[in-house]
């Protein structure tokens, strides 16, 4: 192992230490100016590079095929690991686990790609396993991991005759359920050490059992027996004044020895990777918190120029705030190039010009807003008395403040500033035309209303129906055409339970319960209650299935089946209309 290695003799250090933390400016070294290394002494570049942090001898051995072969020569590895030891991360001197300076150098240091197919990250290179020392992609994970529970339990997953005590020298890893955020069912270890360290064991076994046997039969040669047993050939003459020495418990103890050091290892090689990316955190933040301050610098310098040159601040900031994310800063001041930051200066101009613009027409609508909102809550007054003077159907037919608001009649009282002013008298003498409206906006819904319920009943297009609102007054459908179940509207509500709804109940029940704080507003049929030629086929195939008509049954016919209703929107599995 590396700290068994011949070191090479230490020259006289003419140079102070390097600092642990590399926060020198990075310089960009030529491939010819790398080379020159070459043409050193041996002792000189070794002892330069002994001072270089890993990462950066990895970077050198992939810089050229001469320096690769200096850097990666065998007599090059303590100068490997002198530069472990330099970075002060608490990297131990390999013992237990099985890897060279340079591959322990690539393990913790390299690119991560998969150990066996040396596949990239995006081709599913699964994280570090430090318990098991491996980096591997989850394809070949499946072939160099075994299953321990699987072998406690007696299947031996492709290892015949597994010693009792192989699965206590080897480590284990027990991964972690990315969805659960807990450890996984399935605890790992490494198939070729478990392979390795099983056929050790067995052959240590039967070593054990030989030896046991020859020695009862070299015992029984000094008891003076003649016997065949004790005649039968033996591959050593034993000791028997010394104890047997299990050459199992012997290897077990000293490969419990051996697991302990790998773990404490991997652990002290996760911890300094930990405390080396911190390093690099740390270093990145700084140099973007030296990058930012730069940054920030040089644009305090170029505002005072752009400042001093006649600019504004408000005129600044718009030119900052439209050239700062489409265009790359200029590096020019008004001083060095007059032209182009006076065509800058006459944009700028017109850009805040039309900002400005733009801010005073968005204040004169939100205050226009609020003015109509003023006037409207005085409409809003006069609309609840009129809608509360309603009896009968007229409380579910009577249109909404929001469609309130929209009638000819009501505009001139809300819409404009200079327009009718809202009184007594003004209201009064729009009473007539309001009213007149209002019947109209009732004739349209009920139009609507049964222009939907033919469509999905007799399957007619619209186009095909009348459009006149005199063609659908109540001498042609009187509320007795209403009653059939067919020609109601479904309402799914709270547990999937269903209930009807018929004109004109259902315009009142569509409507929401807020509007602005003032009266209601309609809800579209097609959101809360609806009626389809689905839904009215559904209907229609229960009422043939129950035996009943279709004009003369009820609601209550309906319910009486036992709730079978609510198949019409979310049919449910034959295990749960079991109860199951």
């Amino acid at each position: 192992m590396s700290s068994n290695m011949e070191k090479p003799a230490k020259r006289a250090r003419s140079s102070s230490p390097p600092s642990d933390h590399a926060e020198h400016d990075i310089k960009l070294i030529s491939k010819d100016g790398l080379e020159l290394l070459l043409q050193m002494p041996l002792d000189v570049v070794a002892e330069i590079c002994s001072h270089l942090p890993v990462p950066d001898l990895l970077n050198l051995a992939r810089s050229s095929k001469g320096l690769r072969s200096l850097v990666l020569s065998r007599s090059f590895r303590p100068v490997w690991a002198r530069a472990r030891r330099g970075m002060a991360l608490g990297l131990p001197d390999l013992e237990a686990i099985d890897m060279d300076e340079i591959q322990y150098a690539l393990w913790v240091f390299g690119s991560g790609r998969c150990q066996r197919c040396n596949a990239t990250s995006w081709q599913g290179v699964s994280m570090r396993t430090w318990d098991l020392m491996i980096t591997e992609c989850s394809k070949c994970r499946e072939s160099s991991l075994i299953p321990v529970n699987k072998l406690k339990r007696g299947l031996r997953n492709g290892l015949s005759d597994l010693h009792e005590s192989t699965l206590s020298c080897v480590p284990t890893f027990t991964p972690v359920d990315p969805y659960r955020n807990k450890p996984a069912k399935e605890t790992v270890s490494r198939r070729d050490l478990v392979s390795q360290l099983n056929d050790k064991l067995n052959k240590l076994q039967a070593l054990d059992e030989q030896e046991t046997a020859e020695r009862a039969i070299l015992q029984l040669r000094a008891k003076g027996s003649t016997s065949k047993k004790a005649m039968a050939p033996v591959s050593v003459e034993w000791d028997l004044s010394t104890p047997h020495t299990s050459r199992v418990d012997a290897f077990v103890a000293k490969k419990m020895l051996w697991l302990e050091k790998f773990k404490t290892e991997a652990t002290a090689i996760k911890k300094g990777i930990n405390k080396y990316e911190a390093q690099l955190a740390k270093l990145a933040r700084e140099q973007a918190n030296r990058e930012s301050a730069a940054r920030r610098q040089k644009e305090q310098a170029l505002k005072k120029a752009i400042i001093d040159s006649g600019w504004t601040e408000e005129l600044y900031n718009t030119w900052n705030s439209s050239r700062r994310y489409s265009k790359p800063r200029p590096d020019t001041t008004p001083q060095t190039d007059p032209a182009y930051w006076t065509a800058a200066k006459a944009a700028a101009e017109s850009t805040l010009a039309a900002q400005q613009a733009h801010q005073r027409q968005e204040a004169e609508r939100r205050a226009l807003q609020s003015r109509q909102a003023s006037r409207k809550s005085q409409i809003a007054k006069r609309y609840n008395r009129l809608r509360d003077a309603e009896t009968g159907d007229a409380t579910h037919t009577f249109p909404s403040l929001d469609a309130f608001y929209g009638f000819e009649a009501i505009k001139p009282f809300w819409e404009k500033d200079d327009g009718t002013k809202l009184n007594e008298e003004t209201w009064t003498s729009s009473l007539r035309a309001i009213r007149k409206q209002i019947a109209a906006f009732v004739a349209k819904k009920r139009k609507e209303v049964i222009q939907q319920i033919l469509v999905a009943t007799t399957n007619a297009s619209y186009a095909a129906l009348p459009t006149s609102p005199d063609d659908y007054s109540p001498t042609h459908y009187p509320s007795s055409w209403f009653a059939p179940v067919t020609r109601q509207f479904i309402q799914q509500s709270t547990y999937n339970s269903l209930r009807l709804v018929k004109y004109p109940d259902v315009l009142s029940a569509n409507r929401s319960s807020y509007s602005h704080g003032y009266g209601y507003s309609y809800l579209s049929s097609y959101n809360y209650f609806n009626t389809t030629s689905d839904r009215v086929q559904t209907i229609r195939s229960i009422l043939s299935a129950a035996d009943l008509d279709e004009a003369t049954a009820t609601e209550a016919d309906l319910d009486a089946l036992d709730g079978r209703l609510h198949w019409v929107q979310q049919p449910k599995s034959r295990k749960k209309r079991r109860g199951g």
